[in-house]
């Protein structure tokens, strides 16, 4: 135990660190994107800032624009999938997905109804584990490419079926800023 009294000397010493206190998060939304046909509009939502060692949540919130009830795809449903196909970037650097590849069988959880004129609300963890480059502070534009089908509930398990129309809808970006 050669130096055992330096690291007494640096664990008494308090750290100071000028605005690493808790900062007021405001909410911050893109603008809506709407499907070619106008049936279904998106857009994201995320807190800012995010602190240093904190994931980003990602919210998003699916409207029905048509006058009939809608089964679809819950916005980020399987998670997995989710964190797979958002799209980050910071500066002129994508940020890429590194996490687990999964199989994943969609149960009746996945999907929501979505009344007319209604409006879902979904979120997805994004955590700094998951994306190489995520960790550092400063500005993150995302985007996130929502995809579905409509279906039908049918049958006594309730699973969705196939019904034939489908939405594909490019989220405008959201920028988050990470302290």
């Amino acid at each position: 135990m050669k130096y055992s009294w330096q690291w007494a000397i640096v664990a008494a010493v308090p750290i100071i660190c000028l605005g690493c206190g808790p900062v007021e998060q405001e909410l911050k939304t893109s603008e809506w994107a709407t499907s070619e046909d106008g049936v279904l509009s998106f857009r994201l939502l995320a807190h800012e800032p995010v602190e240093r060692e904190a994931s980003i949540v990602l919210m998003a919130e699916l409207r029905n624009n048509g006058e009939d009830e809608l089964t679809v795809f819950s916005p980020f449903r399987p998670a997995h999938d989710a964190r797979r196909v958002v799209k980050i970037r910071r500066g002129f650097s994508d940020i890429s997905y590194s996490g687990p590849i999964a199989s994943y069988r969609p149960g009746r959880g996945d999907y929501v109804s979505i009344a007319p004129g209604e409006v879902i609300e979904d979120s997805v963890e994004l955590p700094m584990r998951l994306f190489r480059g995520l960790h550092w502070p400063g500005k993150y534009v995302i985007r996130y490419p929502y995809a579905t089908e409509e279906y039908e509930r049918v049958g006594r398990a309730g699973l969705p079926k196939k019904d034939g129309r489908t939405w594909r809808i490019e989220s405008e970006p959201i920028t988050v800023r990470r302290r």
